[in-house]
């Protein structure tokens, strides 16, 4: 069986993830069948918050209740998740759509050195984008690994045309050497909201593992509700003018999303994944007549780790790795530069190249 949690396991596996990540030569091991294009899109399996966030009959400091609730649920999907994505290459893509919640995602590797995805999620109600630009760094306070963003999350809600910018924590990964490995967050986020005073301030720096709590102010700049919870657990709000009790607007489920997952043929192989995650590489065969062939589901080495041959997939990304030497031009993103924030706006063609109706 494979077990994620021992602890010399884990070390070996960050340690060779950050050498990686700095440009030194060494292979990754371990590794979940999933790309860091996929895993961009697990954060719209919360897309409900966004939709309610988009109401009309919502003032702005409630659509800030919601959209904080959204970037909280983001962060729990990476409680347990120890093991890297695989790196795509330039100009691979991923496309998720969920007819259920009425939303469509695509990402792109835009660059290959230094390692950027891009990503672009729409419906009727919101239009989200980023990139995966950031930098990692040793902390030896905390003995271990920490993730800082470098671009801001830029989410529009259409209907009355708000516009909203905010960057993720800090991502710890403590106890690197010594213990027990375990993800955390520190520091500030600012979500703001343009023309408007209306923002959401967070605090992660609270001590315990997980826990933060915020304001939200409205367009006077007072109070209007305080927020607080934990990133592994739930979040909580409490109305300021109207002295309310505590109310719960997320709650992890963790039955759901943190059982001890067996996917592929080998099913005694075990990547601990939230259930959703599970559904990502779903439909290869139906979808290899609709959409692009360097979408990430069709990686033969993601295929292998599905299936517990390590060895195979290790071979496979290495010969993907070696070949992943071009420095080519994004193929559905532009670079833009907007007050010193680098990011990378979707042009369009991607979806419109192909017949969406199949699916």
């Amino acid at each position: 069986r494979f077990d994620i949690y021992i602890s010399n396991q884990l070390s070996s596996y960050l340690v060779t993830s950050f050498l990686s990540h700095k440009g030194t030569n060494i292979p990754l091991i371990y590794c979940e069948p999933l790309t860091i294009l996929q895993r961009n899109s697990e954060k719209f399996f919360f897309s409900s918050f966004l939709k309610q966030a988009s109401s009309p009959s919502y003032d702005i400091p409630t659509k800030l209740l919601y959209i904080t609730a959204f970037i909280i649920a983001e962060l729990s999907t990476n409680e347990n998740r120890y093991m890297s994505p695989l790196t795509p290459s330039q100009n691979e893509t991923f496309e998720y759509i969920n007819n259920k919640e009425q939303y469509r995602f695509f990402s792109e590797q835009v660059s290959s050195f230094p390692s950027i995805s891009a990503y672009y999620a729409e419906s009727n109600d919101f239009q989200y984008s980023s990139n995966t630009k950031g930098d990692w760094k040793y902390n030896i306070i905390s003995n271990g690994l920490e993730y800082e963003e470098k671009s801001l999350r830029r989410l529009t809600l259409i209907k009355e045309k708000l516009s909203i910018k905010y960057k993720m924590p800090i991502r710890q990964i403590k106890n690197l050497t010594l213990g027990i490995p375990y993800i955390d967050y520190r520091g500030k986020v600012n979500v703001t909201v343009s023309n408007s005073n209306s923002r959401c301030e967070l605090n992660f720096d609270k001590g315990r593992k997980g826990d933060f709590e915020g304001t939200i102010y409205n367009n006077d700049n007072k109070e209007v509700y305080h927020v607080k919870g934990n990133w592994t657990d739930k979040y909580k709000y409490s109305s300021v003018n109207k002295n309310e009790e505590w109310i719960t607007i997320w709650e992890m489920n963790k039955q759901e999303n943190y059982i001890n997952n067996k996917i592929g043929l080998n099913r005694n192989y075990i990547y601990h994944l939230p259930s959703y995650s599970l559904e990502l590489n779903n439909g290869r065969e139906i979808l290899s007549k609709v959409i692009s062939e360097n979408d990430s589901r069709f990686r033969e080495d993601i295929i292998a780790y599905e299936n517990g041959d390590i060895s195979t997939a290790q071979r496979i990304n290495n010969t993907i790795k070696e070949n992943n030497k071009a420095m080519l031009s994004p193929l559905y993103f532009s670079e833009r530069n907007d007050n010193k924030d680098t990011y990378y706006e979707y042009k369009g063609g991607y979806f419109e190249s192909r017949n969406v109706n199949i699916i």
